[in-house]
């Protein structure tokens, strides 16, 4: 997605005066963003950072940050603003009012970074943000294997979540659930389906499916189960964006409320013939939270329309 030319202008005075280095391609770095917000640095320099938030964060809003320098084990905090946020989630935050020292604890750390570097700061791409939260890795969200329970230990843990949060934590759960690489959730507009979580190799936030065609289509239109044992020799897939995406196998369950189709959530393998029965009940089970989530938020919202 071109950037706006305010951020083309904002980017290249960054580039000029302040080197990034891109530490997500070999560190996984929790940052606390203060309000119970968590996020995985991407990309750092002595002025800010981009991130990937795991909660919807607003253009101009002020908040703390605070995270650790890897392999170094001192703490990093200051005061931030938002700068920017991308279609993929993706946000941009210029730290302020930092004092002296941490200034000279940001350079010091930078100049000695080993991993890639990287002029600009990164806001979404066609492919590479895939990348940022590698299938294998769950952050500060699963730190325990995987149970036959986890569907129902999930829903204690949405409960205290907004709604955009609780969905990427769910997407989050059915790549873990299921072993895959990644995994989306797509709602309906009323008129397409639009992928509103993700996680891991998945479509962009945003990212509009017809009903009228293709897997997440057919889920659509049927209410029924989609899977794709092999998307190389599967006519209904996009091959190209698999094959770009190093997709090889795809389950798709709708998200039902009563009998009418509001969504559908997806995971995929880089591997064919990935997805067994018990991985298929999992992922039917989230969709039925998922479906419940949504109910209850409708009501809570009905509840508040009439209260006012």
């Amino acid at each position: 997605m071109p950037s706006t030319p305010e951020v083309h202008i904002s980017r290249a005075r960054e580039r000029r005066q302040h080197p990034r280095c891109r530490v997500i391609d070999s560190n996984i770095v929790p940052v606390d963003l203060g309000r119970a917000r968590r996020a995985l640095l991407v990309d750092l320099s002595i002025a800010g950072a981009s991130v990937e938030p795991y909660a919807v964060l607003e253009t101009g809003e002020v908040s703390r940050v605070q995270f650790e320098f890897p392999g170094s084990g001192s703490t990093f905090e200051a005061e931030c603003v938002v700068k920017w946020t991308g279609t993929s989630g993706r946000a941009g935050i210029k730290f302020l009012n930092l004092a002296n020292s941490a200034k000279e604890c940001l350079k010091t750390w930078i100049d000695g970074f080993n991993g890639p570097s990287a002029g600009l700061p990164t806001q979404s791409s066609p492919q590479a943000s895939a990348a940022y939260l590698p299938p294998s890795f769950s952050p500060w969200l699963r730190t325990r294997p995987c149970s036959e329970n986890a569907p129902d230990e999930l829903e204690t843990e949405i409960a205290s979540l907004d709604l955009v949060s609780a969905l990427r934590l769910v997407c989050d759960r059915a790549r873990s659930l299921t072993q895959g690489s990644g995994a989306a959730i797509a709602l309906s507009d009323g008129r397409d389906v639009v992928c509103r979580a993700r996680a891991g190799v998945a479509p962009e936030l945003g990212a509009r499916f017809k009903a009228e065609s293709g897997l997440s289509g057919e889920a659509v239109r049927t209410g029924a189960t989609v899977m794709c044992a092999d998307t190389s020799r599967d006519p209904r897939v996009d091959r190209i964006a698999c094959e770009q995406l190093n997709i090889g196998a795809v389950l798709i369950v709708p998200i039902m409320t009563g009998s009418a189709v509001i969504g559908v959530i997806e995971v995929f393998s880089s591997e064919a013939s990935s997805f067994d029965d018990g991985q298929l009940c999992q992922v039917q089970r989230l969709a039925e939270l998922i479906s419940a989530m949504l109910e209850n938020g409708a009501d809570v919202r009905q509840r508040d329309s009439r209260n006012h």
